[in-house]
């Protein structure tokens, strides 16, 4: 090996070194001073473009050379947003430069007026000739009188200058867009927040705003907020795109794009902007950005919260406030310019950004702010009235509500806490007071008496879920379940909730430890928490002793098979969620409660008064739409960790009840083998939880 590197090196140093290339000549792009037209102005480049040419025709100079030159001029021309074309076209005759450009709503009106007097001047040969004039005549009257009517009306504007996303056709203006403008623009309530559906044009007039207050004012500040910055980007990037529209052009010939700006491609700036400063004239920014600058004045938060705040809690806390305490505070008051704050959203939770805002203007707590909501409503028949009027919408909206019902509820419904959407709408309750309170049928005294008994002899268990930090709190829940593995059940006896650093927890933890009496402690352990985790663990057997040691065990996030082994991969808090419901739905998990009358002689278990279960109550039966999910997490993951003991008893109850008895959703881990099999004994396709199937077997059909 050694050898044939050398011998490599040898012919290498022996090959002949190649003659360099001669350097290319440069060519000439100063400007000849012989140039009367203004520098970088439109007939500057124009005139060198010439003096080219006449070189190229007396033969001068190599013509490859002469070629990059045109090319290097046509360059600078367009870094200093001149555009060469258009600009030969208007040095051509009114009637000619028609012909070669018929795109009428793209010349400006003192274009538009000389192609009139050129075309009233010409003369025609024939009747055929006169009706193609008086044609062209009233199209260019009518351009002019539709240019006249955009300068003056928002909404004429949009329609003159935009076009549909979608379909590339032109605005179509309805009730829900011109309601849009004029929230927008209220003479006293500055501020405005908007929830509308999906798909119905609220982005697209708000790019339609935007360029109108450019046109107006480019002395104007924008910041462009939406849930990434690179979704931010892109639009303003449609919005820059915008700006070098003929269309637009005809309406605010003087709006045009700096090229002495060293912008880039999330932010711009318009000429006539403040010269003195350095900041841009709109500026992208996603929901977690840190941005810098004067000020602004204008702030458009478009989706601010996107669907992943729907489960995931320090995401809804990180963007709130962000927003309210960053975003808000960086509102531009200058003399002559009044801030606007204009934030379009949909909501996808109870406790985001957007509903929260929502509450706070409803209760007065945010002053000079309007709140408008736009929901697709539902005829008497249930048939959805959407928003717009748009083909096939009605078909769509039957599809997703009955394939997707929390989607529908959230995008379309404006209501993210939809009762129907609970994917655990009911807990089993034992009786805390043991059969000893004064509502308690006298016949089932016994029975809950024992059960409580049965309870308190079970093995006790402290399921721990550590905080991982902001505002999370830590979890403690206290469970109790069968000593016999034999349809083993459990219930649930304590819950705690602290949010104090983790040096103060544990010590909580350990007094709590010891005033329940708890045998065993099961920890999470995942991810980031996996070193406070160890070190909580080893400090509970310093304190408690060595006794502990076997008794604390620690859990991840993967689901565990009949033998308690962990088995595929890891699964996120909604899926440990959802493989639990059927455990509690069928009676092998148990809350405590109270007896409670509910008219008459009716009595009924309810959540005990506990300040603490209430909250897990809470939680489970409200989740993704609850305030938090501390506690949550204790009961899937303690759910997990005894399922292959559990499962045994939730057989035995499907067995006692019968099969028609509803076990809520299907689990990720055991429960789906014995679904799966009782499906198949019934000969009929497995049932998704909570689905409208009726509704999606008829549009399947």
């Amino acid at each position: 090996m050694r050898a044939r590197k050398l011998a490599r090196r040898h012919n290498l140093a022996r090959m002949p070194k190649q003659d360099a290339q001669p350097e290319q000549p440069t060519p000439d792009v100063e400007g000849s001073p012989e140039n009367p037209f203004p520098v970088h102005s439109g007939d500057y480049f124009l005139w060198e473009m010439v003096r080219v040419e006449d070189r190229i025709r007396k033969g001068d100079g190599k013509l490859v050379d002469h070629k990059r030159e045109i090319g290097i001029w046509h360059e600078l021309a367009a870094a200093h947003g001149v555009d060469l074309t258009r600009h030969s076209l208007s040095k051509l005759d009114p009637i000619r430069r028609l012909l070669q450009d018929p795109n009428l709503p793209g010349y400006q009106e003192k274009e538009l007026v000389a192609m009139r007097d050129s075309i009233r001047e010409a003369e025609a040969l024939d009747a055929k000739e006169e009706a193609v004039k008086k044609k062209w005549l009233s199209l260019i009257d009518l351009t002019i009188d539709l240019q006249r009517k955009a300068r003056q009306s928002l909404p004429l504007f949009a329609i003159y200058v935009l076009r549909c996303q979608q379909t590339g056709k032109v605005l179509w203006m309805q009730p829900i867009h011109m309601t849009f403008f004029r929230e927008w623009t209220h003479p006293t309530d500055l501020n405005s927040e908007i929830l509308a559906p999906p798909g119905v044009g609220k982005t697209t007039c708000l790019y339609a705003l935007e360029l109108w207050e450019i046109g107006e004012n480019p002395k104007l500040r924008f910041l462009k907020q939406c849930c990434d910055v690179g979704t931010a980007e892109k639009r303003v990037a449609v919005i820059r795109r915008h700006l070098d529209e003929p269309r637009y052009r005809a309406i605010f010939p003087d709006v045009r794009v700096d090229p002495t700006r060293k912008d880039n491609s999330g932010q711009f700036t318009v000429i006539g902007a403040n010269p003195t400063s350095q900041d841009p004239t709109m500026q992208a920014a996603g929901a977690g950005t840190e941005f810098q600058g004067a000020g602004f004045d204008r702030i458009h938060a478009d989706d601010l919260c996107g669907q992943r705040v729907r489960h995931e809690r320090s995401t809804r806390e990180r963007v709130t406030s962000r927003f309210k305490g960053t975003t808000l505070t960086r509102r531009r008051f200058s003399e002559g310019a009044e801030c606007r704050v204009r934030y379009i959203a949909t909501p996808w939770h109870v406790d985001d950004t957007t509903s929260r805002m929502r509450r706070d203007i409803d209760n007065g707590h945010m002053p000079g702010w309007r709140v408008k909501v736009f929901r697709v409503e539902e005829a008497e028949d249930g048939t959805p009235i959407p928003c717009t009027n748009q083909p096939g919408q009605v078909v769509d909206l039957k599809i997703l509500r009955a394939t997707q019902p929390d989607i529908y509820a959230c995008c379309h419904r404006m209501d993210p806490k939809d009762q129907s959407l609970r994917k655990l709408r009911k807990l089993i309750y034992y009786d805390a007071s043991g059969g000893t309170s004064p509502l308690c049928p006298p016949t089932r005294r016994d029975f809950y008496r024992k059960r409580l008994e049965d309870i308190h002899k079970a093995e006790q268990w402290q399921v721990l879920d550590p905080a991982g930090g902001g505002k999370n709190s830590t979890g403690m829940v206290g469970f109790a379940i069968s000593r016999k593995d034999e349809q083993a059940r459990a219930a649930i006896t304590t819950a705690r909730f602290f949010q104090n650093t983790p040096d103060d927890v544990i010590q909580h933890v350990c007094d709590a430890v010891q005033s329940e009496g708890a045998e065993h402690v099961l920890i999470e352990m995942q991810g980031g928490m996996k070193g406070q985790a160890s070190t909580w663990g080893n400090y509970l057997i310093a304190r408690l002793g060595e006794d502990y040691r076997g008794r604390i065990e620690y859990s991840g996030t993967r689901m565990r098979d009949r033998a308690g082994r962990p088995v595929g991969q890891n699964l996120s808090k909604t899926d440990r969620y959802y493989s639990a419901i059927p455990y509690m739905v069928g009676g092998a998990v148990l809350f405590p409660g109270k007896w409670e009358s509910c008219g008459g002689s009716a009595v009924q278990l309810v959540c005990v008064d506990d300040p603490a279960l209430r909250e897990l109550h809470d939680q489970l039966l409200n989740y993704p739409n609850c305030s938090s999910d501390d506690g949550l997490d204790c009961v899937s993951m303690f759910i997990n960790w005894h399922c292959y003991r559990l499962v045994k008893s939730v057989e035995a109850l499907r067995k006692e009840a019968g099969p028609s008895v509803s076990t809520g959703p299907i689990g990720v881990n055991v429960l789906s083998v014995i679904y799966a099999a009782q499906q198949a004994k019934r000969k009929t396709p497995p049932i998704e939880y909570g689905a409208r199937w009726d509704e999606a077997a008829m549009f399947a059909a």
